[in-house]
């Protein structure tokens, strides 16, 4: 174990990144890094950058362009439900989520059912020794984040468009316009 992605979109409104890296700074091993990515329009963008500096375990991800490629060296991701979770469970990075919309509600309970990602629910519902309870329980769980990568990528296969396709030609093969 390495690499934690953390990510709650790049202007993260909610400021969850900053709380995961407050949360993780002092209770993981100073091998791993924390890896956080945001942009510009970060209201504490300046606050991580002066906790990065101080803590060379956190690694600050500014206006990130290629997402896939930093997701690929990643071990564990924490994140919100939104779309970046499709990318994660294609690459095959396990993760945990935290809802902070209705719409990723669904995405979250339904994933987590089938054993997809971890959901730990609604980030203003959960306390932050739950929060780092749930993380160390994956970042010491070999098998469990093996799972976890080998499920996305089962989900997630990159043969999306041809499925839709068979499917669409089969379900409608018989009909004349």
């Amino acid at each position: 174990m390495k690499n934690i992605l953390i990510t709650f979109g790049g202007s993260d409104y909610l400021n969850q990144s900053l709380r995961i890296v407050k949360i993780l700074q002092n209770n993981i091993d100073e091998t791993i890094k924390l890896n956080v990515v945001v942009n510009e329009n970060y209201r504490s963008l300046k606050k991580l950058q002066d906790l990065s500096e101080k803590n060379k375990q956190i690694i600050l991800w500014n206006n990130v362009k290629e997402m896939g490629k930093l997701m690929k060296e990643m071990d564990l991701a924490i994140s919100a439900g939104g779309s970046t979770v499709w990318e994660l469970l294609y690459i095959g990075v396990p993760t945990i989520l935290m809802i902070i919309a209705d719409n990723q509600k669904d995405i979250a309970k339904n994933l987590s059912k089938d054993g997809y990602i971890e959901n730990l629910g609604w980030y203003n519902k959960i306390s932050d020794k739950e929060i780092l309870m749930k993380i160390m329980e994956l970042v010491n769980n070999n098998q469990k984040r093996e799972r976890l990568f080998k499920q996305g990528q089962k989900l997630i296969d990159g043969s999306g468009k041809k499925k839709i396709a068979k499917e669409v030609i089969k379900r409608y093969k018989n009909i004349t316009l």
